[in-house]
């Protein structure tokens, strides 16, 4: 484990994992970074235009 940490902390995360991580890891979406108002402030909501 020293090994890939060495390795991952030089060449960036993910680079080498054990074969029993899998190949991708799990995507989940980060809702904690979004803005609180983003629907709520109608001045805000782009407008489109043909």
């Amino acid at each position: 484990m020293g090994a890939l940490d060495a390795i991952n902390g030089r060449f960036g995360t993910w680079t080498a994992v054990t074969a029993s991580q899998g190949s991708k890891p799990e995507w989940k979406m980060r809702s904690e970074m979004r803005s609180p108002a983003w629907t709520t402030n109608i001045s805000e909501v782009p407008t489109v235009r043909a």
